[in-house]
C-alpha cells in the first residue's frame, strides 16, 4: 500500500475498502475492528455496546457485494428462527 493511500485513509479523503483496511491493520499489527471503527464502518450499527464480535461481523457483512450480502442475511435469518424455536422448547 503506498503512502498516499494510507494518508487518504487516515484523513478520510476517501472510503477505503474493507480489504485495504484489513491489509493495513495486519501490517500495523492492530485489530482490524480498530481500523474499521476509525474509518467509520461501525458507525450507526445498532448493536449492544462493547460487543466487538457482533460489530466486526456486521462490518464484514456490510462490506460484501450485495448479492452475497443477501445470502448471508438470509442464512442469519434462518439460524435466528431456529434458535428462537430452540429457546421456546
Amino acid at each position: 500500500m503506498n503512502p498516499g493511500t494510507v494518508y487518504g485513509i487516515i484523513n478520510r479523503k476517501y472510503q477505503p475498502t474493507l480489504y485495504s483496511l484489513n491489509r493495513l491493520a495486519d501490517y500495523l499489527g492492530v485489530k482490524r475492528e480498530y481500523l474499521w471503527q476509525l474509518a467509520g464502518l461501525l458507525e450507526g450499527t445498532d448493536v449492544m455496546p462493547g460487543d466487538t464480535r457482533l460489530k466486526s461481523q456486521i462490518a464484514r457483512v456490510d462490506g460484501l457485494p450485495d448479492n452475497i450480502k443477501d445470502h448471508v442475511i438470509a442464512g442469519i435469518e434462518q439460524i435466528l428462527a431456529l434458535a428462537e424455536k430452540a429457546v421456546i422448547i
